[in-house]
């Protein structure tokens, strides 16, 4: 992803955990921002012990491929993975008090899939048309906040296309900013 306009990023791998940091900095308004991303892409499978390594952040950024509700070699698609591990991320006590950008990528993928294959045949509960856009996006979106029972996180839900961009790059941390400056508001006690 090219979040990169500003600072160079530089980045780093633990062995341990397999876990991905990425340092960005940016510079804005004379202020000088610094963005950690670490990327836990395909550790579902290592007991989500990544989320203890992880303190002190101040945004998770979540993201989804809303097009890969189809199960492909198993019985279980990627989206129902995702939503097991969601409901495990707004659950656990380590990430109580952060605030998750849930951006839900590939929707222009999912128009052409929707044509061939019905979200109604993987997820009984759906009750849209077969080929509306905004029912499917609807329907994934509420899937993913009802999972977030125990602590009432903050998220922020985002719907992209799939083509990694600087311009979606932008939008992310423009939300990140909207994030952390809504966080510096309710520190001071504003609502």
């Amino acid at each position: 992803m090219e979040l990169a306009y500003g600072m160079a990023p530089t980045a780093a791998v633990n062995d341990d955990d397999g876990i991905r940091e990425t340092l960005i900095g940016r510079k804005t308004a004379g202020l000088h921002y610094k963005y950690r991303i670490y990327d836990v892409v395909g550790l579902h499978s290592k007991d989500n012990k990544w989320i203890y390594s992880i303190d002190e952040i101040s945004t998770l950024i979540y993201v989804v491929d809303v097009s890969e509700y189809c199960p492909l070699a198993s019985d279980v698609s990627c989206i129902q993975e995702d939503l097991a591990l969601f409901q495990k991320i707004c659950s656990s006590k380590w990430l109580a008090t952060t605030p998750i950008l849930l951006l839900m990528s590939n929707t222009d993928v999912l128009t052409s899939k929707l044509r061939h294959s019905p979200i109604g045949d993987y997820f009984p509960d759906y009750t849209g048309s077969p080929h509306d856009l905004e029912a499917a996006k609807s329907f994934f979106r509420q899937k993913y906040l009802c999972l977030n029972q125990k602590y009432g996180l903050r998220i922020r839900v985002v719907f992209t296309g799939s083509v990694a961009t600087v311009k979606l790059g932008k939008a992310i941390v423009a939300n990140v900013d909207k994030i952390l400056i809504e966080e510096k508001v309710l520190a001071f006690g504003a609502k």
